[in-house]
């Protein structure tokens, strides 16, 4: 029991795996520039003896780089594009890692830590956000290593459908990928994550029941009914997934001009709709959102996006506006509105940013969409009958 409370802890401490728009510190994805890692027989990348040498070489420059970064740290006024700058420097060096171990892998294939170094391959390139080359890798480890290291093999297999949530069109995948890791490894941490990334998974695949029906399970637990934090988390959960399906209620916003906007008015142009609450103290609007904003702009006009600020002071918000007032969408305040009468109270909205898709019917599609995944949820949502006019 003691072991089981620390999991469940252990899975309280981690990012909520991407089920709320602001919880989830994700991997960057990959730039333009990098390409799948492939070992090639003539390039720059070095050759290393074994796995922990090369380790300790990268180690080495990321002890260097880090002594740099708290050199800038400690200054009275750091330069915060130089830090910006060095901080991108970790990430050069994990590139520079992981393709010297795939070279390692090719040339190495009968070492004795090919094993190892195999799963470092699919580690890497799950931070890194190559989430294709993160599934190929732990296909590839699994089906060689089956006499390795339990505990690896377990690792892999979690990374492996936890990466392919991330790549879209391959949500069907996910979810059986995710499912057989939570049901067979249900005593490990790893089949803990499994059932996170469930819940992420399920509404990606538009599987809301399943979602609902896991996180009754989940609250279940004793683990989760002795500790508060765990409580409080899955209810949160609940809320999300339970919201979908329901009605939009009425509500009153302001627009810039000062004249006002109702939720009917914006359900009755007839076409689908995102609702974006944000709070300005944020320092974070739609726009920041570049694939998002870039899909809006794209499908022009078939769907409407409104920002909703809830930050009290209307004057900072109007700052807001003319900083967005290139961008596609409508900037609504409801800050000074009634308590009582506040749209994101009658939604549960509690923290921000926080996305809704309303379908054309004004039933909510989506609830508390994380912006990682608002421009692959927003496609398929676009794509059902409800908001084509059928």
């Amino acid at each position: 029991m003691l072991k089981r409370r620390i999991i469940m802890l252990a899975l309280l401490a981690l990012p909520l795996g991407g089920l709320t728009t602001h919880a989830q510190e994700k991997p960057k994805e990959p730039s333009k520039e990098e390409a799948k890692p492939q070992a090639k027989k003539e390039d720059s990348t070095p050759s290393f003896a074994d796995r922990e040498k090369l380790l300790a070489h990268f180690e080495a420059e990321r002890e260097v780089l880090q002594a740099k970064v708290e050199v800038e740290e400690r200054k009275s006024s750091p330069d915060p594009k130089k830090l910006q700058e060095l901080h991108e420097g970790y990430r050069t060096i994990d590139l520079g890692a992981l393709n010297a171990l795939v070279k390692y892998v090719a040339e190495n294939a009968e070492a004795k830590d090919v094993g190892p170094a195999r799963y470092d391959v699919i580690d890497l390139s799950f931070r890194l956000g190559h989430w294709q080359a993160a599934v190929d890798a732990a296909a590839s480890y699994l089906a060689l290593h089956e006499k390795d290291s339990d505990d690896l093999k377990r690792q892999a297999s979690y990374l492996r459908a936890s990466a392919l949530t991330n790549i879209e069109g391959k949500e069907s995948d996910a979810v059986s990928a995710l499912e057989g890791v939570a049901n067979a490894y249900g005593g490990f941490l790893e089949g803990d994550l499994a059932r996170r990334d469930l819940l992420r998974a399920y509404l990606l695949a538009d599987k809301s029941a399943d979602a609902l029906k896991l996180i009754s399970d989940i609250q279940k637990l004793k683990d989760v009914q002795d500790n508060e934090d765990a409580l409080a988390w899955a209810k949160e959960q609940r809320h999300i997934i339970e919201s979908v399906g329901r009605k939009v209620d009425e509500a009153s916003f302001i627009k810039p001009d000062e004249s006002a906007m109702t939720l009917a008015e914006i359900a009755k142009l007839g076409k689908p709709f995102v609702l974006w609450y944000w709070d300005t103290r944020d320092g974070l609007s739609l726009r920041t959102q570049k694939d998002f904003e870039a899909l809006a702009k794209a499908n022009n006009g078939q769907f409407g996006v409104y920002a909703i600020s809830v930050n009290k002071s209307q004057a900072v918000w109007k700052q807001h506006v003319e900083a967005d007032k290139e961008s596609k969408l409508t900037h609504l305040f409801e800050g000074r509105v009634d308590s009582a009468t506040l749209s994101s109270r009658k939604l549960g909205v509690d923290r921000f940013p926080l996305a809704v898709l309303v379908n054309s019917d004004r039933s909510i599609y989506r609830f508390d969409v994380p912006v990682r995944d608002l421009k692959r949820v927003t496609k398929a949502w676009l794509k059902l009958d409800i908001n084509k006019g059928k």
